[in-house]
């Protein structure tokens, strides 16, 4: 867990008018693209987090990043059927030579967030400051495995108020 620690980033609410991604997520997408991925998904801890907070800003900086090419998928909600698919999705997605992220419900509460998981190449944990119990965390380590976690973000709450579905 200590290795882990290290490579966590905390993700505060910008203080700007929004429409700009936070500094911390910039340092945040310039490091996991040093990472050896194909396929990451990001994984909620529990309930009260939404890969959302991570997913959205990534499109942005993919956007505007020509090379590599990133490919960035909002798979929260979907049905069991529909995340069975969007492995095939992904699997096109990397053969044409684009690297994939997917953000995904929490595990205890999506089978298509679990074979989502299963699937990537590496996982990016992410929880919720003051909301997010260690257990949780813990059982999300242990399920998808820990030498598969390139980092884990913390959240504050106003971060996750703002990236709320609906919003």
């Amino acid at each position: 867990m200590e290795e882990l620690l290290l490579q966590a980033t905390r993700i505060a609410p910008a203080v700007d008018d929004g429409r700009s991604v936070a500094s911390e997520l910039k340092h945040l997408w310039v490091g996991i693209l040093r990472e050896r991925w194909t396929s990451l998904v990001v994984v909620p801890a529990d309930r009260g987090v939404s890969s959302r907070a991570i997913t959205g800003p990534f499109a942005e900086l993919a956007r505007q990043c020509a090379s590599p090419a990133v490919e960035v998928f909002d798979t929260a909600g979907v049905s069991t059927d529909t995340g069975e698919r969007f492995v095939d999705v992904l699997t096109a997605a990397i053969a044409s030579g684009s690297r994939v992220i997917a953000g995904i419900d929490p595990l205890a509460e999506s089978l298509a967030g679990v074979a989502l998981a299963l699937y990537a190449d590496a996982i990016l944990l992410v929880v919720g400051v003051g909301s997010s119990e260690l257990a949780s965390a813990r059982r999300t380590i242990e399920s998808v495995g820990r030498d598969r976690i390139i980092g884990c973000v913390a959240i504050d709450p106003g971060v996750m108020a703002a990236t709320a579905p609906g919003r």
